[in-house]
């Protein structure tokens, strides 16, 4: 369960339904052990990361390789992204992390590994994004 709420004056402002929902889950979880976390919503990666991705790194690695973009999308997901568990019904269940949910520190991360991978393995090189691509040091815009 995730809830997003106002941080104010020490307290938090919910949203409406928010607090029937915790208490929904509290109960449904009684004498277990829960866990919280409290964060700042770090900023989605942004568009031009996503086209600096598709349009200039993996399309290189595309060109050089012969693979299509999804599959090279597809093994980037496996090699360099977390495995996230999750349980449903009492059991264990993996799955990857999307692209769609890193954040731009994230995602910046991701393009450095990707492109690190391309010229270790295939000594491809890579251009920085430049022109319509332009990123900071980090990869953000």
């Amino acid at each position: 369960m995730i809830i997003s709420a106002l941080s104010k004056d020490g307290k938090l402002l919910y949203e409406q339904g928010q607090p029937e929902q915790i208490k929904t889950f509290l109960n449904s979880n009684n004498e277990k052990r829960v866990y919280i976390t409290f964060d700042t919503k770090k900023p989605q990666r942004t568009i031009l990361q996503n086209n600096y991705l598709w349009g200039v790194v993996y399309k290189y690695i595309a060109d050089d390789t012969g693979q299509t973009e999804e599959e090279i999308h597809s093994y980037c997901k496996q090699a360099f992204l977390p495995r996230i568990y999750i349980e449903r019904n009492g059991n264990i269940e993996q799955t990857d992390k999307s692209t769609t949910r890193l954040n731009t520190k994230e995602m910046g991360q991701f393009l450095d590994q990707i492109i690190a991978w391309a010229g270790t393995e295939y000594s491809i090189s890579i251009p920085e994004a430049t022109g319509m691509y332009k990123l900071d040091k980090n990869h953000n815009v």
